[in-house]
């Protein structure tokens, strides 16, 4: 798959015209990591803060509740980082139609939860909630595997491990019937919520996300739902095929749409990154500059593929 370049000479392959974007997702990745794989708060930090405050909060089943949520959110950020390392190869190797955006939703749903579990502001009951209402959410999901693998019981250990300690901090929990998993007056989000949370970090209040269509879609594409996958077949070079009533149309895999997701999962790190390592009391300079340079590129590659015809711009592939 190639385009002609501007010059109507050249052509350059759909990896050629994404190499840009792939190594500052690449540099995006690697600081992102840096901040997220921590886990020990410095002095002074908001989290050393909550260390120090967290003993009302410790139970005979739960004695280390802020460590506890911290480490849950590192091990998901870890996960976020990979997501987008992975991402970097779709762009390097832009062959696959579905796969990159079924790696993208991952990364987001590791991002956003890990997000939710550090964001800066809120108060140590409150951060101890959170991962209280995410080790329940996970023994949950884990009571659904098969009896072979003999789960059902770490499940109930987990989920009664859970219930003791908010029996004793005066919480209740949610039933195993309620959709999201609630300790105490704390519920944890959907994951279109989450997403839109991570997303708006640090931006202005009029500023919109595309977690509302990016979750729709990606997840359209997770579970296969023909309305998601059809968006990738050209419609307009449809023709006959061999078989009478049946016609033939070549898939497209779309620059702009692995720049948008690459765009928003690389944003979703980011700001997932600069809230860890501000609640750890972490430097995140280095990590900002990487994201300016990551959002100027975006915004510039998007903005050539709007301007320029799709058989001429050395991002859109060509049948």
């Amino acid at each position: 798959m190639c385009a002609v370049d501007d010059d109507g000479g050249q052509e350059l392959t759909l990896a050629d015209g994404l190499r840009p974007v792939a190594d500052v997702a690449e540099g995006v990745a690697t600081a992102a990591e840096e901040l997220v794989r921590q886990a020990l708060p410095r002095d002074g930090s908001p989290a050393m803060t909550d260390l120090a405050t967290e003993m009302p909060w410790q139970t005979a089943e739960m004695n280390t509740p802020v460590v506890n949520t911290l480490t849950y959110a590192s091990l998901l950020g870890y996960a976020a980082t990979d997501a987008l390392k992975a991402m970097v190869l779709h762009l390097r190797a832009p062959d696959l139609v579905w796969a990159p955006f079924i790696n993208a939703r991952s990364g987001l749903d590791a991002a956003s939860t890990a997000f939710w579990l550090v964001e800066p502001g809120i108060y140590v009951d409150e951060r101890v909630r959170r991962g209280m209402a995410l080790r329940l959410h996970s023994a949950r999901e884990l009571k659904k595997g098969p009896s072979e693998l003999n789960v059902g019981q770490h499940s109930a250990t987990t989920v009664s491990s859970v219930r003791e300690a908010a029996d004793e901090l005066g919480w209740q929990i949610s039933g195993s019937r309620q959709r999201q998993a609630r300790v105490g007056r704390t519920t944890m989000p959907t994951p279109k919520q989450r997403m839109d949370a991570v997303l708006r970090f640090r931006q202005g209040p009029d500023h919109e996300t595309v977690a509302h269509v990016s979750w729709w879609f990606y997840s359209g594409l997770t579970h296969a739902t023909p309305y998601a996958l059809l968006q990738f077949v050209d419609h307009g070079e449809a023709r006959d095929g061999a078989t009478p009533g049946v016609r033939e149309a070549p898939l497209v895999i779309s620059g702009p749409q692995l720049v948008s997701a690459v765009g928003a999962l690389g944003r979703a790190v980011l700001n997932l990154a600069v809230a860890h390592g501000l609640y750890l009391g972490v430097d995140v300079t280095q990590v900002e500059k990487v994201g300016r340079s990551f959002d100027a590129l975006i915004v510039e590659t998007l903005d050539a593929m709007s301007r320029a015809p799709a058989r001429t711009l050395p991002f859109i592939p060509k049948n």
